[in-house]
């Protein structure tokens, strides 16, 4: 009677460990649905901003390859009104973070969850070091001479206020010292624009997607 109390005291305690840890599993994974909506969300908004900056860089780039003979102070007015800006994804990835380094994974027993989870964590650090490899040679090129274009810019549209934009920025005096360096950044910009836009972000994604369903299906969550 006695073995039997105890056996029966230790598949009690085991019931109660395993309805714990089955609801400890739930928890993560309704927050970590919650990061990984997000990160759609951010991805899905960076792509929209992206596809209109697409167009603008395509338009500055066949800009800095026309001839200077025939860029006109209305194409310089042109570049000084508009921006060229790339916003990068960072992904919200607190949840898995915590589960990762504090051993938390494990409460996680479906091993297509974990695999995926680990694909897209090894995705987003993939992203970041090409982002960050990116930048430093978009900084490189970016450097003294952008700044030195840009103000020869600005102080000859300034001294151009009256003139009509359909007149010759050559004729006018305008120098194109650093006309072909420009062209480069944008090439840089267009690339990685482009690379982002159509390769990066909709893997990322689709990973995320995946996982959501994932979640959904193994957790019942809604």
């Amino acid at each position: 009677m006695l073995f039997l109390a105890v056996f029966c005291g230790f598949l009690a305690e085991y019931q109660l460990e395993h309805k714990i840890e089955k609801d400890r599993a739930k928890e993560f994974a309704i927050m970590l649905k919650q990061d990984l909506v997000n990160d759609t969300l951010s991805l899905s908004h960076l792509r929209g901003m992206l596809e209109d900056e697409s167009k603008t860089v395509q338009l500055a780039t066949s800009l800095y390859q026309k001839y200077p003979e025939s860029i006109t102070i209305g194409d310089l007015r042109w570049l000084d009104t508009t921006s060229f800006l790339v916003d990068f994804f960072i992904s919200k990835n607190s949840t898995f973070e915590q589960m990762k380094h504090a051993g938390q994974l494990r409460y996680f027993q479906n091993a297509e969850l974990t695999a995926t989870l680990g694909h897209y964590d090894w995705s987003v650090k993939h992203y970041l070091e090409m982002k960050a490899n990116i930048q430093n040679i978009y900084g490189g090129l970016s450097s003294e001479h952008v700044l030195q274009s840009t103000i020869t810019r600005e102080l000859f549209l300034e001294k151009n206020l009256d003139k009509n934009d359909t007149l010759s920025a050559a004729k006018g005096g305008y120098k194109f010292e650093s006309w072909y360096e420009n062209l480069k950044i944008q090439g840089l910009r267009f690339f990685l624009g482009d690379f982002l836009l159509n390769h990066i972000y909709p893997d990322l994604k689709s990973q995320a997607t995946n996982i959501i369903d994932i979640l959904n299906k193994e957790y019942h969550l809604k």
